[in-house]
């Protein structure tokens, strides 16, 4: 079962706003710990999280400029 990702706004008074996509208020710390540079653990209590719906939907992976496939020999 995969999980549903959501676009989170996570505010602390001391780091300010982070916005990232989680699958629950949790890790939406834990991510924006991450992009602050600071262990989740010490800030999880003093942050405020606000789900601002679905996250975004990936973007279909690129193809590279060049590559084909190899051309038949008529045999």
């Amino acid at each position: 079962m995969e999980k549903t990702l959501y676009l989170y706004r996570v505010t602390h008074p001391e780091h300010g706003q982070a916005q990232v996509e989680a699958i629950d208020r949790l890790r939406a710390i834990s991510r924006a710990a991450g992009t602050w540079g600071v262990p989740w653990t010490t800030i999880a209590r003093e942050c405020t999280c606000e789900r601002l719906g679905p996250a975004p939907a990936p973007a279909p992976p690129k193809r590279k400029a060049g590559q084909r496939r190899p051309a038949k020999t008529g045999e």
